[in-house]
């Protein structure tokens, strides 16, 4: 099941809600110059190279998990997930959680979002646990942090992102990193009823120093450019191109990426 499936109350200190639902990471497509099309993001690249969970407009929905996501306090708006493990000999075994923090006043936005996310949480964490997974502590769960901002001149919008991932000792699948990072930034230009995009991103991943080897190191470097148009308040028209250089010589380590579409909210 890939949609979210909740029921919750909402009153004056907020909403509270039980069931499948967004991480906090899910929201920081806000902040991704290319939130029309993930699959043209830059960042979005930088993301998968790291196997993280935190991952704009992503599919990662925690199952079993409590939410509490505040009213706007001056700007101010704070979301707190705990996702139970589901374990039938430990409950915190396996268990996920994670914390967010926006602001948002006038033309500037930040947010900070921390996960703490066993592999059982979200499509981006499938790696395996070592032997002895001790519960509460990092072997086996991976950390992540990020913290992104944006500042709109109205000529320009530009957005900016940094984030840090840690796999702390679980084994390593798919060459996913034991820790990295992936930075971003990007602009977003207003052309007549259109937009202009244009982003650019870095991933590093090292897990010679962890588990897994040698070779799962490497930098990852891509680029996009877009253009999106209205076509009313609720349906936009998009395409772009995306390069992508994964600093690896065999197939796939270069990869150019065309697309076009047209998005629609409901």
């Amino acid at each position: 099941m890939l949609a979210n499936s909740t029921s919750g109350l909402s009153g004056k200190a907020g909403t509270l809600s039980l069931g499948r639902q967004y991480a906090p990471g899910y929201y920081t497509f806000a902040l991704d110059p290319l939130t029309a099309s993930p699959a043209l993001s830059s960042l979005d690249a930088g993301q998968a190279h790291l196997g993280a969970t935190i991952r704009g407009a992503s599919s990662a929905r925690w199952n079993s998990s409590v939410n509490y996501t505040s009213n706007s306090m001056g700007g101010v708006t704070v979301q707190g997930i705990y996702a139970f493990g589901e374990n039938t000999n430990e409950i915190e075994m396996g268990a996920s959680y994670g914390v967010g923090v926006n602001y948002a006043g006038g033309p500037v936005s930040v947010k900070y979002v921390y996960h703490n996310a066993a592999n059982a949480q979200g499509t981006a964490a499938a790696t395996t646990f070592p032997t002895g997974t001790v519960p509460g502590s990092n072997n086996g769960t991976q950390q992540e942090h990020y913290i992104g901002l944006s500042f709109d001149a109205k000529v320009v919008k530009i957005l900016a992102s940094a984030q840090m991932v840690d796999k702390g000792s679980r084994t390593n699948a798919g060459g996913q990193a034991a820790e990295g990072q992936a930075y971003q930034i990007g602009a977003v230009v207003p052309v007549g009823k259109g937009n202009i995009h244009a982003s650019y991103a870095y991933a590093n991943r090292d897990s010679a120093t962890r588990v897994g080897p040698a070779t799962y190191r490497g930098d990852m470097n891509s680029a996009t450019v877009a253009y999106t148009h209205g076509l009313s308040k609720r349906t936009t028209l998009y395409t772009g191109v995306r390069y992508t250089d994964n600093d690896v010589d065999n197939a796939g380590g270069q990869t150019t990426a065309f697309g076009a579409g047209v998005n629609h909210s409901f």
